[in-house]
Parts: C-alpha cells; sequence; structure tokens
C-alpha cells in the first residue's frame, strides 16, 4: 500500500499584544481572502499574542499597570468617584497592591468593551466566519512562513521567541511588522485600542482590512 504524504499548510500568522483586539480578526480576514484566492490548503491564517503567558501569570509591571490605570481615570467612566480618588493615590504613590487593585478592575472593564467592539466591527464590516475563542501565546513554530505583528513592540518580542526557542529549522520565517512591511514605512503600526474608543478600534479593522491581503499578496508573490 503506498504512503500518503501529509502536506501541511504554510502558516501565516498575525500577533498582538494578548491574542484578543487585533490578530485574531485579522487571523479572520487573512483566511477569508485567502479562501478567496483558493489557497486555504496551502497556506492556513493563525494568530498569537506575544505576552498570552505573562499577562495570565499577572507578570505585569507596575508601570504599565500605572498607565493603564491613569487611562482609566482620563476616561471618566471606569471607576467610582471614591474609587477614582483611590486610584489617583494609588498612582502618585506607586503603591503596587493599590495599583493591581486597579488595574484589574481597568482591564476587565476594557476587555469587556472590546469584546463587543469585535463583534459589532465583524458585522459592520461583513468579515464571515466565527473568531477563535482561546487566546494563544505566540511560539517558535517549523511551518510558519511569516509571522506579521501588529507593532515593533510586539516584532521584538517575538523576535525573541524565536531566538530563545532552540528552533534552529532550515526556513526562517519572515518576521515583521505589518504596517511596514505592505507600506514601507518603518514608523507604520498597527496601533492598540485596548482602553481608547470604539472609533478608534474600528479604524484599526479598517487598517486591518487593508493590509492583511496585501501581506498575504506579498508573501505569496
Amino acid at each position: 500500500m503506498p504512503m500518503v504524504h501529509i502536506i501541511k499548510p504554510k502558516l501565516i500568522e498575525f500577533v498582538c499584544t494578548a491574542n484578543h483586539g487585533r490578530s485574531p480578526v485579522a487571523e479572520l480576514i487573512a483566511q477569508n481572502y485567502l479562501q478567496s484566492l483558493g489557497a486555504a490548503g496551502a497556506y492556513q491564517a493563525i494568530s498569537s499574542g506575544s505576552l498570552v503567558d505573562d499577562i495570565n501569570a499577572g507578570n505585569v509591571s507596575p508601570g504599565y499597570m500605572k498607565i493603564i490605570v491613569e487611562q482609566a481615570l482620563g476616561r471618566g467612566d471606569v471607576y467610582r468617584q471614591t474609587d477614582a480618588r483611590l486610584a489617583e493615590t494609588a498612582v502618585k504613590e506607586g503603591n503596587e497592591s493599590a495599583l493591581k487593585h486597579y488595574y484589574d478592575q481597568a482591564v476587565g472593564h476594557f476587555e469587556a468593551a472590546e469584546h463587543s467592539w469585535r463583534e459589532d466591527a465583524i458585522e459592520h464590516f461583513g468579515i464571515e466566519g466565527k473568531l477563535k475563542q482561546r487566546r494563544e501565546q505566540t511560539i517558535a513554530r517549523p511551518d510558519a512562513v511569516a509571522v506579521l505583528p501588529m507593532a515593533d513592540r510586539n516584532t521584538a518580542q517575538v523576535q525573541k521567541i524565536y531566538e530563545t526557542s532552540g528552533y534552529r529549522g532550515k526556513h526562517q520565517p519572515i518576521i515583521e511588522s505589518i504596517a511596514p512591511f505592505v507600506t514601507g514605512k518603518q514608523d507604520a503600526s498597527v496601533p492598540d485600542a485596548f482602553g481608547k474608543t470604539k472609533k478608534d478600534y474600528f479604524d484599526i479593522i479598517e487598517q486591518l482590512r487593508e493590509y492583511v491581503p496585501r501581506s498575504i499578496d506579498m508573501i505569496m508573490d
């Protein structure tokens, strides 16, 4: 009986920080585009987050917690009045325990909003399919032909993941921020709308609807 060789699809991976707001939508846009090209068997779009494991483990720096709490204070719709004053004190004094408390409140608020915005964006832009439900950490993958993070910070984290993974495959994937990759502009990025407005988030999805198909065309060229 002849041996059957299973050809694995080449992976095109989109990466953000938490694998929640940007990269899962990019994955869905990419998979739809690959299907439209008749290339969904040869290529597969996936997504991940460069800091998913750290976020899940609560490994967040006090500096980042301060940024998120200040962002929540600036919005004015996250904390009750009494909590807002206590949050301001925690920021000023650098009380890490108090910062963590108000950071967690802000993150819960922002994540709920982002989750709702994702569903609205999928409907608004007519993006077919279902978003992934589980967040995944970025890892070195031998089948990846391209890893396209949303911003330079994510790209640096992905490069470190590959450098420290022990992966020494003959083929090294393209690892480049998606915006510079498709536009040639090194200062371009797909910004993070976490904690910002619904309009900011929709603007990002509009960017991805342009950048993702262009990136696939370049990879397959």
